[in-house]
């Protein structure tokens, strides 16, 4: 199979599964009258300004932040370039694709810049990640426990803690690790490259590890910065639900903040859309809201989140060349 043949049937596969997920959703939604009952709310449009005002927050700051890394190591990119690269980061993490393409685009763009730190620009965009994913896992953690939602007798909420919490100590023991004696020089390096087959693409990871692993100031920063991030976004979503529903119940602000910072783990699935809305639609009842309100939200969410995006298209069609040669070389590169 060529490389075209396969992109264009991940692309189908990747299609027929959101395609798939929503046609789920809204059939559950329309068999218990779930359109019925949101016809009849009012939109309190002061709401979902501020959901929109809290999305631009929260990715302003991951940006900054993501800046922040980045000249740390020394690489060549003024404030105005991530924003920029931040931006068409976003639309293409809002494409089939999801997140991998926009980090990956944000990679080459920054190894575009700086072709003799290409280790560095790379490490910039992990570390920024997996630190951020980390602070996710972690503020999922203390609001599960916050919220009493770990006391929870049903099977989904006992589920759903018990992964949050093995990725919060995956993620923390995996974050001590890299910081152990044994985890720094030539001799690790070595002995990645010596894994037969897998050796050549885990140095890709080893790396950044060891680029940042003498500069854990940064990595505070990255951390400590990201907790405004997940909040934010909570935030948002808290304001969605009250903008969209004026009289269903919906989760509280604690509960929503917890619910974004669980939902969003389906980030890590290489899918734009679906698993988030699924798993918004499956926990929203715990709460006592009414069948179809979490989908309703959660496409909501994603809706901003496209408005969010759209200033990202002005920075696509003002850089179409530049794109389009990066997507070019993104296939030697992989």
């Amino acid at each position: 199979m060529t490389t075209r043949s396969y992109k264009i049937l991940s692309f189908v596969i990747k299609l027929i599964l959101i395609s798939a997920i929503f046609a789920f959703l809204f059939w559950q939604a329309a068999r218990n009258n779930a359109f019925t009952e949101l016809f009849k709310q009012k939109p309190r449009w002061q709401f979902i300004v501020g959901a929109f005002l809290f999305q631009c927050l929260s990715v302003s700051i991951t940006i900054i932040r993501w800046h922040k890394l980045v000249r740390t190591l020394g690489l060549e990119l003024s404030l105005r370039d991530a924003f920029r690269y931040g931006f068409l980061g976003l639309v293409l993490s809002l494409a089939p694709m999801g997140i991998l393409g926009g980090d990956a685009m944000k990679t080459y763009l920054l190894m575009r810049r700086n072709p003799d730190q290409r280790s560095a620009a790379l490490a910039s965009v992990f570390v920024d990640r997996v630190v951020g994913l980390l602070a996710m896992f972690i503020c999922a953690t203390i609001f599960i426990c916050a919220t009493g939602f770990i006391f929870r007798a049903e099977l989904l909420a006992r589920s759903v803690s018990n992964i949050v919490f093995l990725f919060t100590s995956v993620g923390f023991f995996g974050c001590v690790f890299m910081f152990l004696p044994i985890f720094s020089g030539e001799g690790i390096k070595n002995l990645v490259l010596s894994i037969p087959v897998a050796g050549k693409y885990m140095i890709k990871l080893v790396i950044p590890l060891l680029v940042y692993r003498n500069n854990s100031k940064s990595i505070l920063f990255c951390f400590l910065f990201s907790l405004p991030v997940h909040l934010s976004f909570g935030m948002s979503l808290y304001f969605l639900a009250n903008g969209i529903f004026s009289t269903v119940r919906v989760p509280d602000l604690p509960e929503h903040l917890m619910l974004y910072c669980v939902v969003n783990i389906t980030s890590m699935i290489p899918l734009a859309a679906g698993p988030f809305e699924f798993m918004m639609e499956q926990l929203y009842p715990l709460f006592g809201a009414a069948t179809g309100a979490g989908m309703v939200v959660a496409i909501a969410f994603r809706v901003i989140a496209i408005l969010v995006a759209a200033i990202g298209i002005i920075f696509y069609f003002t850089s179409r060349a530049e794109i389009h040669e990066v997507q070019e070389n993104l296939e030697l590169w992989k």
